[in-house]
Parts: C-alpha cells; sequence; structure tokens
C-alpha cells in the first residue's frame, strides 16, 4: 500500500485564486490585549517563604509574553521569569505591575 503524503503534490500555480489546503491552517489568533483578562495575585507557595508576583491570564505568543515579562521586570526594577502564559516577579509589586500593563493596553486587570 502506498503511504499518504500530506502534501498535495501541487508545487506552484499561476492561478491569482488558488490557495493550498495548508494555507487556512495559518497561526492561531490571540484576543487584543484589552479583551483579555488578567490576575495578579501575591503567592508563597512552594517558594520557602519567598513573596512572588503572579500575573496570569495571558493569551499571547511565546515570543510577545517574553517581551512582557521583560517589560514588567524592567519597571517593577526586580527579577522574574514567564511560564505557561504567566509571568512570575519577585517581591511585592502589585501595583507597579497594574501600572505598566494599563499603559501597555492590558484593560481587564483583577488584583
Amino acid at each position: 500500500m502506498k503511504k499518504q503524503s500530506s502534501r498535495s503534490g501541487i508545487v506552484y500555480s499561476t492561478d491569482p485564486d488558488f490557495f493550498s489546503k495548508n494555507e487556512d491552517a495559518d497561526a492561531p489568533q490571540y484576543p487584543a490585549r484589552a479583551s483579555q483578562i488578567l490576575y495578579i495575585k501575591l503567592d508563597n507557595h512552594q517558594r520557602k517563604g519567598k513573596t512572588v508576583t503572579l500575573i496570569t491570564g495571558f493569551e499571547l505568543p511565546e515570543h510577545e509574553l517574553k517581551q512582557i515579562a521583560q517589560g514588567l521586570k524592567t519597571s517593577c526594577g526586580t527579577g522574574g521569569t514567564h511560564d505557561d502564559n504567566s509571568v512570575l516577579l519577585q517581591g511585592d509589586c502589585r501595583e507597579k505591575a497594574r501600572q505598566w500593563l494599563l499603559k501597555n493596553g492590558f484593560a481587564k486587570i483583577k488584583v
């Protein structure tokens, strides 16, 4: 039996209305920043008693989340990381983070 290929067999087409079946599977669409609901909370669970600010609810691609984490860390003057649609900042910087997020287009923030 012949193994089915994922390619359609068409290499090039001069038809301006032609589109490949694979073209409709573009990158995933993310909601606008203003419509995302973000949650900011203080956490010290499993962190040896150290307090961190946890911001969750991001629905962004990885590279944008990395840029947002970098901006938040710079704004708050602390260290931190990003992981699984959340940003973790060292220390209690809820208000600074909230102000930075509002300034950068995130409107729905719950502290």
